[in-house]
This record gives C-alpha cells, structure tokens and sequence, in this order.
C-alpha cells in the first residue's frame, strides 16, 4: 500500500481532468435474463494455501448464490485465477443457470480464454480446461472487471471510484449484496484502500478499512492496514490495530509474533516481554511451538539466559517432545555471556557442557521411565549427546554415554494389509538398551534353572 502512495506522489498532476479521457462503457448490470458472476481468488504463501470464490447477482443486482473453497497449494496469481474461474463454471453447471457473465480482473486470464492457444504450461492447462467446461454452457460472456479497465486503461477516476467507494451507490450496493456474517471478500475491501491511497486520500482508506474490520474482519485486512500505518509511522494506530486484531484472533500466533516484534523494533523490551507472557497464556494457539521458539530466541538475543531456562522448564511441563529437549540442550550447550569478565571463555564453555549433560541426563530418565517405548526417540537423543562430547573437544568425555548406547537389532513383524486383509512381513530397526540387555539374561538364566529342575 505504502508504494501505491509512494507512486501516486511521484506522477500526481495538480491540473489533471479525469473526464479527459471518455470511454463509451459504463458499469452496469447484466440485462434482463442473465447472471453475472464474479470471480477471485486470495493467496497465503506462509500457509501454502490457495482461496476460490465467486459470487452470482441478477439483472435486479440480486444475490443469487455464492461459493467458497481452499486448496492446499501455492499457486501463481494467474493460476489461482484460472482455478477459481473453473470452480465458478462447475458451480453454474451445478445450478443449472444459463447466460452467464463472467467477470474477472485478470486481463491476462480473459485474453487467454479469447485467444483459444493451445500451451504446455500448467496455466495453459487451465485456460484449456476453462474453454473445455465453458461449452457445457449455451450462452455466456468473459469480460473484463470494469473498475480495473477504468482506472487502470481509461483513466476515469470518478468512474472508478464509483464501483469502489463508500460515498457512491454502485459500490455501496455492491458490497450490501455481500452477505458479510456468512462469507466476504477481503480483496474487494483492499482495492477499494489501494485506489484511494493512489489518489492521495489517505483518510478515505483508513475509513474503507475500518469498516473492513468491523463488518468483516479478515486476517489479511489487518495485516495491510498495520503495514500501511507502520510505513507513516503511525505506531500508536499499529498498537490499537494489533490489539483489535488479537481481539479478534487471540489464537493468531502470528499476530502475537508480529506484535511483539514491532515493540522490540522501537526497543521496547519489557513491552514485548509481556505481550509473548499474554500470548504463551492463551488457551488455545494455532502455531505454539512457533510463538515458544520465538520468545525464547528473543530471551538469548537479549542475553537474559536464565529467562529462557525458565521457558524452557514451562514448555517441557507442557509437552516432553524430544525436539524440546534437543533445542533446550543445544542452548545450554551454547550460552555463553560474552559480557561476563568474571570467567574466562574455557570455564564458561565447561559450564555450558555440564548444563547440557544434565539436560540429557533429564531427558533420558524420562524416556526410560515414562516413555519406554519410544526408543527411536531415546536412540536419537544419545546420538546428539555423544556428537555433543566430540565436538567438545578435551572438554569432552565421550565414555559417558557410550556405555547408555544401543544396539541395533534387525527384526521382522506381520503386518496386515487394508486392502485385501492379508499379511506381509517387514522388517524394521529394534533398539536394545543396555538395562533391557541384564533383564534378558536374567530372563534366560531362570528359564534354565526351570528347566534343570523339572530334569532332576
């Protein structure tokens, strides 16, 4: 958003007419006896997934029915509009409607369907299937978004402004026809902002995205509204905007991440201290082990090493995963205040070593105790803590955790198919521990006993 203000100041034209430029089209809505259908998509690369929906009005500007769906793939903008343009066709056919418009905002996608090439790329591989489904469908149209032609290739922006903003009607009926408390479109809202930023009025996209977030909030309205307002460093807005957002989402990792982040940036620490405390208290989180990491990497960078002790104590009476207890033991392995003058770098090196060896010694005792049956889990943690003692070099004693290795056994086991029910055998790696090894003689030595008595 900050580059669409950015670029707008740098090509304004103070003496500009907007009705210079005259186009014979105008929007409207769909004669009598058609549809119009419009078509998006939305994309979220951290999560790797793809959103489709499109929405059907008639000639009355009607809402007819609407459609939302999620695929799990990062797609292209292009190919994310082909997909949704193809859901939008198979949901008419569904329906049963006739003479259909629809409309699009990539000018690519509309140009290609027209085009009628044939690709061997995988967006030609959608326009291919696109033209394919649309002749199951006796009359229709592809248009262009006429907001986008508008602005963007005729340069009217009243017209424009028409289709996006609040103080005019087609906009506003546009988005009253949107049933906000089933479904919404978080893209609809963020170009009207963009457009109005383009113009140079700020006041106008703050007021388009307030009413986003209070009539339909959506995590990526909040995440531009705070990146707007943190580029005009307007950080007591960012503040009340995370605040809201997290109001809203209290679950969002993310947020809280983001958040605390932002007050560290302005290097307030004990403000961010106490916003990971809120947010590791919530009772339920999206991402935990993402938020942990994050505030105990914020812990080391400020130095304050017995803080992360004591998130790593907190987490491990939460969950006694072993990737806890492998990144608690690689951090006391490693933490070293190379502020302290009172030890030399040998001793505090020796120092984290013990710490480390106690850690894996915690963790071992819990394996064996209350977790005997994860031994793949166990025989991992050994193999971290002897690669520990060889890199320690003379620190290093690697006797003390030879004699607590396994021994590998190769077995084999009847494994059921779901398929047709029969078996197969497989083998798989076993882990015999040097306890289980005393207990398995013993086990023998009674069974000869046994067996020399029942002789005699």
């Amino acid at each position: 958003m900050w580059k669409d203000w950015f670029d707008a100041q740098q090509r304004k034209q103070p003496n500009r007419n907007s009705n210079t430029l005259q186009h014979s089209s105008r929007w409207q809505k769909p004669v009598q006896g058609w549809i119009k259908c419009n078509i998006d998509a939305s994309f979220f690369m951290e999560e790797s997934i793809t959103s489709l929906a499109c929405c059907f009005r008639n000639a009355s500007g009607e809402f007819l029915k609407a459609q939302t769906k999620w695929i799990n793939a990062k797609l292209s903008t292009i190919e994310g509009e082909g997909m949704a343009f193809l859901e939008a066709i198979s949901f008419d056919v569904q329906n049963g409607w006739d003479k259909i418009i629809f409309e699009s905002d990539s000018q690519i996608l509309v140009d290609c369907i027209h085009a009628n090439q044939v690709g061997v790329s995988e967006f030609s591989y959608i326009t291919n299937r696109i033209r394919a489904s649309l002749s199951r469908i006796n009359n229709f149209e592809v248009k262009i978004n006429y907001a986008l032609y508008e602005e963007l290739d005729a340069g009217n922006m009243e017209r424009t402004r028409v289709v996006y903003s609040f103080d005019f009607h087609l906009f506003r009926e546009c988005l009253n026809q949107i049933p906000h408390h089933k479904f919404s479109f978080a893209k609809v809202w963020l170009l009207a902002a963009q457009f109005e930023i383009r113009q140079l009025n700020l006041k106008g996209a703050r007021q388009i995205l307030g009413n986003a977030i209070g009539k339909a909030p959506k995590s990526k309205i909040f995440k531009k509204y705070i990146e707007m307002e943190l580029q005009l460093s307007n950080i007591d807005r960012c503040r009340k905007l995370y605040e809201k957002y997290l109001q809203w989402s209290p679950e969002n990792c993310y947020a809280w991440s983001k958040y605390a982040e932002l007050e560290r940036s302005l290097s307030e620490t004990d403000r961010a201290r106490a916003i990971f405390d809120l947010a590791i208290g919530q009772p339920a989180l999206d991402m935990p082990e993402l938020l942990w990491k994050t505030y105990i990497d914020f812990e080391i960078s400020e130095f304050e090493f017995e803080r992360a002790r004591g998130l790593y104590e907190r987490l491990l009476d939460r969950t006694k995963h072993l990737k806890v207890w492998i990144s608690y033991a690689d951090f006391e392995a490693t933490a070293t205040d190379k502020r302290c003058l009172d030890l030399s770098e040998q001793e505090q090196k020796k120092q984290c070593i013990q710490r480390a060896r106690r850690v894996f010694e915690e963790a071992l005792n819990y394996f064996r105790s209350s977790a005997p049956d994860l031994k793949e889990e166990r025989a991992m943690l050994l193999d971290k803590w002897i690669n520990l003692e060889v890199s320690s070099g003379e620190l290093g004693d690697v006797s003390l955790v030879q004699s607590k290795l396994p021994k590998k056994l190769k077995k084999r086991r009847q494994v059921s198919t779901e398929e047709d029910g029969s078996s197969r055998i497989e083998e798989f790696i076993d882990y015999l521990f040097p306890e289980e090894t005393q207990t398995t003689n013993l086990k023998i030595l009674e069974a000869a006993y046994k067996w020399k008595k029942q002789k005699l």
